[in-house]
Order: C-alpha cells, then sequence, then structure tokens
C-alpha cells in the first residue's frame, strides 16, 4: 500500500466498519503501530534476518514483537530474497514466536503445474529442515505466481487448487502436520469468490486488490456459509 498518511487512516476507519473475523492487514513499517485495531490483525511486510537492530534499514523481528507486531511475510517476490535469507529471516521470527507468512514463487517460463508442485514442495522441506517441529504450527505458506503480482488474471483454479492439494498431503504424510496454504497473484473482484470457497485453498495474499477491501468482503459475504467457510483474508 502507498498510501500518505491521511489515506491510511481513512482506510483504517473504512476497515473498522467491516465485520470479518480473519482479516490481517500489511501496512508500511511507519503505519504499523498506526494502524492497530481490535478489528483486525496487523503483519509486518518483511522483517531482517538480523537479530538485532545495528543493521541500516532493517527491521528486526524482536522491534516487531516490542510494538505488538506478531504476524510476518517473509520471502515476497518484490523483496529479491535468496532461499538462504528466506530461511534466516524465517528462523528469526518463530526465535520471537512470530507467525511467518512464507510466500513461495517461481517464474513462468518454469511454469508447469506438475513440475511446480514437485519444486515448491522441495523449497518447503528444505525450510522445514531449518526449522524445529514444535515451531509448524507457526508457519503459513503462500503460492503467489511472480507473474501474476500486479495483473488482473490469476492462475487458473484447477491448477492452483492441484499444487496445494499435493503439497498438503505430501507435507500430511512426511511431517504429521496440517499447514495451512493460501493462493495470491491476479485475483480480482470477479474471481475471488471461486478461490475463497475452495476447500483446497485456506486464506488469500490480496495485493493490490486490498485497495478495496470494502467490495471484497462484501462479494464473499453474500455466499458465505460461516458454518463451512472461515478462512483468512490478508491484504
Amino acid at each position: 500500500m502507498s498510501f500518505n498518511v491521511q489515506e491510511i487512516l481513512k482506510y483504517k476507519e473504512e476497515l473498522n466498519k467491516i465485520e470479518y473475523d480473519n482479516l490481517i492487514i500489511c501496512p508500511s513499517y511507519i503505519y504499523l503501530t498506526l494502524m492497530h485495531s481490535s478489528n483486525y490483525k496487523v503483519c509486518a511486510q518483511d522483517i531482517s534476518k538480523y537479530s538485532d537492530a545495528s543493521h541500516t534499514g532493517e527491521v528486526s523481528a524482536k522491534s516487531l514483537k516490542s510494538i505488538d507486531v506478531n504476524i510476518t511475510l517473509i520471502g515476497h517476490a518484490d523483496r529479491h530474497d535468496s532461499y538462504e535469507s528466506k530461511v534466516e529471516k524465517i528462523k528469526m521470527a518463530l526465535k520471537e514466536n512470530m507467525k511467518a507468512y512464507v510466500i513461495l514463487s517461481d517464474k513462468e517460463t518454469d511454469y508447469n503445474y506438475q513440475y511446480t508442485s514437485t519444486k515448491l514442495l522441495n523449497q518447503i522441506r528444505g525450510i522445514l529442515s531449518k526449522v524445529p517441529a514444535s515451531k509448524y504450527k507457526n508457519i503459513i505458506f503462500i503460492y503467489e505466481p511472480s507473474w501474476l503480482i500486479g495483473q488482473s488474471k490469476p492462475l487458473l483454479l484447477s491448477d492452483t487448487e492441484n499444487i496445494l492439494r499435493f503439497m498438503k498431503q505430501e507435507l500430511k504424510e512426511d511431517y504429521h502436520h496440517d499447514f495451512p496454504f493460501y493462493y495470491g497473484g491476479g485475483l480480482t473482484l470477479d474471481t475471488i469468490n471461486n478461490y475463497y470457497f475452495s476447500k483446497d485453498i485456506d486464506g488469500l495474499l490480496l495485493g493490490s486488490l486490498s485497495k478495496d477491501i470494502k467490495n471484497v468482503i462484501k462479494n464473499i459475504e453474500k455466499k458465505k456459509n460461516s458454518s463451512l467457510f472461515d478462512k483468512t483474508i490478508q491484504n
């Protein structure tokens, strides 16, 4: 979100009119404390891979915890993190008992849903080999194809479901834990309901669609059966 302070306050005002149990907002660092609310949770867009504050421009997990920010995104394509850097950030977040929303991505030139499924699964296995099993509950994975960020067409729903279903099944068998999987990339008001109500998708990363969060929620609530669906929307 590239809002100025007047715009972010107006956005918060609109958010506080929305009744939705699992809404997570990811503002810029400078607005994190300003955006705290009982109506939603606040999430950092990134954290430092370093444990202290002596690295210029870096914001540590410990610093975020001190302002009551307990959730962070890690590995967004815009950050251009190496695999090693992403792993270090995850470890830092888990050390401070934060929830780590780990973004998994790929390139359009490499995309094939069967190949992509295996490639992403191997990334996840590498990550999990570096963290204790006791911290699995604090890890959420988000699949966001990098070439669809900022676009108005998501990945084919059947491909998305196949990829996430395959990874969930494999991880359940190997690690005996049900890891949540979200989807992000190319979502629009016209397509979001199909993805929201998919049984294979546990939540959505809205990206640029989050600027229209009021209509996003309105669209979902028209069809939502709260006894069956209670998913997280993150922007």
